[in-house]
């Protein structure tokens, strides 16, 4: 009948010729969407951060357990000696210095996106284009998400900065849980200087049982 779907497409709304492993990508990113919506989604991240300030150039590196919107962990210079342990729970903020006593610090001030979920940044992941099997990280899906997408920056870059990300991937497994991602930000300080800010990230633990608690005295 005229109008009606064929006999050739599947109860999932594509067609019955659509690659397995085109259709395996898609459910990745239907399930990574379900997990990050979910109030208590845990997981641990690494990442590094190559941050290039005018003619400055630095790598950051930040470990966090996450439990929600709750994390605990550290932000350090590469090759630096100077470590900030850094915890969130509960709706309030802690910060230690090199292994130093704690003190409540502003939670509204904690860059969350950036240090503990950067797929954040690339706004609405459904405008994403799912592909299969990438070799560059083996045995998972590509999100390859195409801007240009507004960056707030951060208090790394001068007040005023403006930023923009041309392209994000985030990299899932079949189930959904994240590997690994990688984001590329241009940035432009008021008085004209560009800047220059790339996160690759790598994610394990997704799923597991992970508290955190606030830092005893």
């Amino acid at each position: 009948m005229s109008g009606s779907p064929s006999a050739g497409t599947a109860a999932t709304g594509g067609p019955a010729s659509a690659n397995p492993d085109q259709v395996a990508a898609t459910r990745a990113l239907t399930a990574f969407s379900s997990m990050v919506g979910q109030p208590g989604f845990s997981y641990r991240i690494e990442q590094q951060a190559h941050i290039s300030v005018g003619t400055q150039q630095g790598v950051m590196i930040y470990k966090f357990a996450v439990a929600g919107s709750d994390f605990d962990g550290t932000m350090q210079a590469a090759g630096g000696t100077k470590t900030l342990h850094y915890v969130m729970s509960g709706g309030k903020a802690w910060g230690s210095f090199d292994g130093g006593s704690w003190k409540s610090l502003d939670p509204a001030k904690a860059d969350a996106a950036l240090w503990t979920a950067p797929w954040r940044l690339l706004g609405d992941l459904a405008t994403g284009q799912p592909r299969p099997k990438q070799d560059s990280v083996p045995n998972t899906n590509l999100l390859a998400i195409v801007g240009p997408i507004a960056f707030a920056p951060t208090a790394e870059f001068a007040p005023g900065s403006t930023g923009t990300i041309q392209l994000g991937s985030l990299y899932l497994a079949d189930d959904g849980s994240p590997v690994a991602s990688v984001i590329g930000v241009s940035l432009m300080e008021p008085d004209g200087t560009k800047d220059f800010l790339s996160l690759a990230a790598k994610y394990s633990d997704v799923g597991a049982s992970i508290t955190i608690s606030a830092p005893v005295p």
